[in-house]
């Protein structure tokens, strides 16, 4: 049987686990990861393979909704990246008002389905010497229809496009520190718990 003494000194830590639960909900990030099909025409250095990458927000997106996620408006974007294998596009050398313009103006649109999966998109990234564009449904600038497309200009020196089928999405949920907080101070209460009890006969 545990001694009372060692019962009265988990009390602070219960309720520090209790305090951490409770002054930090749910803060986890969510990823939404992009894999585009190969490009249907490549005039790239010979590694542009297809538009693939990511974006980071701070909350789930909402089912049936459309979104802007424009990166210099919306706030719930923590980060993003996307490439065609040879060039990077990221929040760190985004670039809304580039010089060339050739696909059109900086886009970065989504639209849910009832269960919250992306359906249609028109993603639209500049760096201030080249661009990149993946969509799905209406797409805006040089490749405006219904039809999907991915493309690439980076500007005087290569263009990749064409798809014949859109790439997918899929969703990954990062867990908030808190929460990992929680579960080591738990481990590491039950651990002096164990040790704190007396031996078995």
């Amino acid at each position: 049987m545990l001694r009372l003494k060692t019962l009265f000194r988990m009390v602070p830590l219960c309720a520090g686990v209790l305090a951490l639960g409770v002054a930090q909900p749910a803060a986890a990030d969510i990823i939404y990861s992009y894999t585009g099909n190969s490009f249907g025409y490549d005039g790239g250095p010979g590694n542009v393979t297809n538009v693939s990458g990511f974006f980071d927000l701070s909350e789930t997106l909402a089912a049936s909704t459309t979104y802007d996620l424009t990166p210099s408006t919306n706030a719930s974007v923590v980060n993003y990246s996307f490439t065609d294998g040879n060039t990077v596009f990221d929040l760190a050398n985004n670039n809304a008002s580039p010089t060339f313009p050739v696909l059109g103006p900086e886009t970065f649109s989504v639209t849910t389905d009832a269960n919250g999966n992306i359906v249609n998109w028109d993603l639209n990234i500049y760096t201030g010497t080249s661009e990149i564009q993946t969509c799905n449904g209406t797409c805006s600038g040089m490749f405006a229809g219904p039809n999907p497309s991915d493309s690439v200009n980076v500007y005087e020196t290569y263009v990749a496009y064409g798809v014949s089928a859109a790439g997918t999405w899929s969703e990954t949920n990062i867990p908030e520190p808190a929460s990992a907080a929680i579960v080591l101070m738990a481990l590491l209460g039950s651990r002096a718990l164990r040790r704190r009890s007396p031996a078995q006969a």
